[in-house]
């Protein structure tokens, strides 16, 4: 007895009824948006975790420390990363009354834009201004890498009996807001924000730009 094979499955037929018809087309077609919203959102929502995992936050503060003696105290300048990712920093700067500060002369220019009285009273027309203020150290900031988590001294300077009038006047000027700090500093996605003293970073609408070589102080 031979029996015939039964008909192969082909492409869907159409009910015969429009409405019916037109419903799936509607759910199908309404179907394959919401996949691929869904598929967008959650492309967008892994981006942003990437960029939280990756973000940095450049902090910019200052303080004095004081130790045994009388005149061993010591003026600090410092950064840190206190983000969750790390802060490529492409501009550092000291400001003065809210002007930037050349780094040619650094110190010496921060110290007579701030306090010229008490900086002439301590070099006193010495050949050489540092004999009578003493060793600063300081760090090059700008175009350098902060990893999260990590801090570093932009200048430090101790307090010593001779340099003791500049000394105090310029820890009141910090304290005062007169001398302050700026950078602008960008993730590894080049998303750029400038960080103040003192203040939450700003988010820039583009990229830091490099400065010239003597846009900042710290070296």
């Amino acid at each position: 007895m031979v029996m015939d094979n039964p008909d192969a499955p082909g492409p869907h037929r159409k009910s015969g009824l429009h409405w019916l018809d037109l419903t799936v087309s509607i759910c199908a077609l309404i179907t394959s948006a919401v996949s691929i919203f869904m598929a967008y959102q959650n492309s967008s929502a892994m981006e942003d975790l990437v960029h939280a995992n990756s973000w940095p936050f450049l902090q910019l503060s200052s303080g004095n420390s004081s130790g045994t003696g009388d005149n061993d105290h010591t003026l600090s300048f410092n950064l840190n990363n206190a983000g969750t990712g790390p802060a490529r920093i492409y501009g550092f700067e000291f400001t003065v009354d809210g002007h930037p500060v050349n780094s040619t002369g650094g110190f010496i220019n921060m110290a007579r834009a701030c306090c010229e009285p008490a900086y002439q009273s301590v070099v006193n027309g010495d050949a050489n201004p540092f004999d009578a203020i003493g060793m600063i150290q300081t760090r090059r900031i700008r175009t350098t890498m902060l990893a999260a988590n990590e801090d570093t001294v932009a200048m430090r300077w101790t307090r010593t009996a001779r340099n003791a009038p500049l000394w105090d006047a310029i820890d009141r000027a910090r304290q005062s807001g007169r001398i302050a700090m700026h950078a602008c500093y960008c993730s590894v996605f080049d998303e750029c924000w400038d960080a103040l003293s003192s203040q939450l970073p700003e988010r820039r609408a583009r990229v830091c730009e490099t400065p010239a070589p003597d846009a900042s102080v710290a070296n």
